[in-house]
């Protein structure tokens, strides 16, 4: 009997977990930031547990919670800064990837298909830091064909011209000195983001040109 008691407590505990996620182990942990901050209001921002896909914990993974902002869901890029550099490739349109670097977020596919599924928006701030190198608009040709691209999650392309990016700062426009763009991408197009590579439209193997990047956390918010 006591055997029983005891898996019959043992249940009722996970019962309890599985209804009021505390995110503060692996082994208990909220399906989203939304998920904890529903049943937790009072918790303050901070890196909690989630499991997206509700299925073993063992999966779960370490995230920031927004509590701020009713529990958004933020990760981090592992690799999310480069200072300015030159770089090299068999071609001058290489994107950041073909140098051999890659923007993960260790995160699995199956997790970031069940977050954006519950999620209703997602953001996140792009940095692109210039030297002698147009990053946005080319205020000596009156254009912006020299806009940077930013490779979205579901492979498409984001630049000037999409409704959901907007312009932070731009003192990369005359293509002299050192500069940054910044931008931020805000959308209910869940797919797109996290940015998973970005290229730079004015830049060759000179070495008067370098480049190099922030990128911010990405959010999601239910």
């Amino acid at each position: 009997m006591e055997e029983i008691f005891a898996a019959m407590e043992s249940i009722k505990q996970e019962l309890e977990m599985m209804k009021e996620p505390m995110g503060r182990t692996k082994d208990n942990p909220g399906r989203s930031c939304n998920d904890i901050w529903l049943c937790h209001p009072d918790f303050p921002s901070g890196n909690y547990w989630i499991d997206p896909n509700g299925g073993c914990s063992a999966d779960a993974i370490e995230v920031w919670c927004d509590m701020d902002h009713e529990g958004a869901t933020c990760i981090k890029a592992q690799k999310s800064a480069e200072k300015l550099r030159r770089y090299r490739s068999e071609s001058d349109d290489s994107w950041f990837g073909d140098y051999g670097f890659k923007l993960d977020y260790n995160m699995s596919i199956p997790q970031w298909n069940f977050l954006r599924l519950l999620s209703s928006e997602a953001r996140q701030r792009f940095t692109y830091r210039c030297e002698n190198s147009v990053g946005w608009e080319d205020s000596n040709q009156g254009n912006y064909d020299k806009a940077v691209l930013l490779l979205a999650a579901n492979d498409e392309i984001m630049t000037y011209g999409n409704a959901y990016i907007t312009l932070i700062k731009d003192t990369c426009k005359n293509g002299k000195g050192k500069g940054e763009v910044v931008l931020d991408i805000e959308t209910s197009e869940v797919n797109l983001l996290p940015v998973i590579d970005y290229r730079s439209l004015d830049f060759t193997r000179s070495k008067h040109q370098k480049h190099g990047f922030d990128l911010g956390m990405v959010c999601f918010r239910g």
